[in-house]
């Protein structure tokens, strides 16, 4: 027997785990992204996509059920959301449902939130488009509180200088 032989299996044992390893790895980030499950495709268009990237999650009813799958501009005012969604919840979700952007915790990825429509509404089927709600811009929210913020340290600062006065004795006007 050839000393190199033990080596030989040590490397092919290496070898055939890596691979194993490899496989499983692929198959569970697949499985996690819907790559390997039955999808279909549905579409959404909204003014302003607030920072959504291709492969963030779609949620229905707080659950994730698909992901972004492709983001295009249409024209100047139009930007068109492809999801693919897994095929077992295209009996749940209907036409009228509407789509929102959201976030993923208080910081977190971008999402679209899809919300249920009406029972009477027919089911969506491949490559139909699906309604937006326009969303709240938390930076416009922000730069509002900001302003608010400084009113009202102007008003607290006046009518701190009107009790000053007032408990000196000097008038309100002084």
């Amino acid at each position: 027997m050839n000393k190199d032989t033990p080596n030989n299996i040590r490397l092919g044992i290496f070898v055939t785990t890596g691979i194993v390893l490899f496989i499983l790895g692929l198959y569970y980030l697949g499985s996690s992204k819907n790559m390997f499950g039955n999808n279909f495709q549905i579409y959404t268009s909204f003014d302003d996509v607030n920072g959504l990237s291709e492969g963030n999650n779609v949620r229905y009813l707080g659950i994730d059920i698909g992901t972004v799958e492709k983001i295009s501009i249409i024209n100047d005012s139009v930007i068109k959301v492809e999801m693919s969604i897994d095929q077992s919840l295209k009996n749940k979700i209907r036409k009228n449902s509407t789509t929102s952007i959201g976030t993923d915790g208080l910081m977190g990825n971008k999402i679209v939130i899809i919300d249920h429509g009406t029972s009477d509404a027919p089911l969506v089927s491949e490559s139909d488009e699906i309604s937006s709600v326009k969303a709240i811009n938390t930076e416009m929210m922000l730069r509002t509180l900001e302003n608010t913020n400084l009113n009202v340290a102007v008003i607290s600062q006046n009518l701190r200088t009107i009790t000053e006065n007032i408990n000196q004795s000097r008038g309100t006007l002084y």
